[in-house]
């Protein structure tokens, strides 16, 4: 899928990341999935969790909403069906989503150089290596 980013992104991504720096996790507000939807809405104007209620408070509850409104098991799949094709891992740009699994809890990020930026469950907004991570969109 070809998403086109706005004139300004970089600023509005950045006003994105220092807003999540000061958020705790908390889940269908400040988790992976949502950091994730609120950078690509920013650069783009897309929400990438179109269609999904938020209203899940676990993560058990947050794979269930995966598979009632978007079909998928995985936060990977989820990319893959709203973004498209994989893109090398270590190809990935500023402002692209790529997965890892921090404490073996697979989860969504967003490129900001080279490491990555996930909402982690325990420790908040975390920097990952990208070369750590496992698949990378483009956004």
């Amino acid at each position: 899928m070809k998403i086109n980013r706005n004139v300004n992104w970089p600023e509005k991504l950045t006003n994105v990341i220092v807003e999540y720096r000061s958020r705790e996790f908390i889940y269908a507000e400040s988790d992976c999935c949502c950091f994730v939807t609120d950078c690509i809405k920013a650069m783009t104007g897309w929400n990438f969790m179109h269609g999904f209620k938020m209203r899940y408070k676990t993560e058990r509850g947050a794979l269930g909403e995966l598979v009632r409104y978007a079909g998928v098991k995985t936060v990977e799949d989820l990319a893959a069906k709203r973004l498209g094709e994989e893109v090398e891992i270590l190809k990935a740009q500023r402002g692209d989503v790529v997965s890892a699994a921090p404490d073996d809890m697979q989860a969504l990020g967003v490129v900001v150089g080279s490491v990555v930026l996930f909402m982690h469950v325990d420790l908040d907004l975390i920097e990952v290596n990208i070369s750590d991570c496992h698949k990378a969109w483009r956004v």
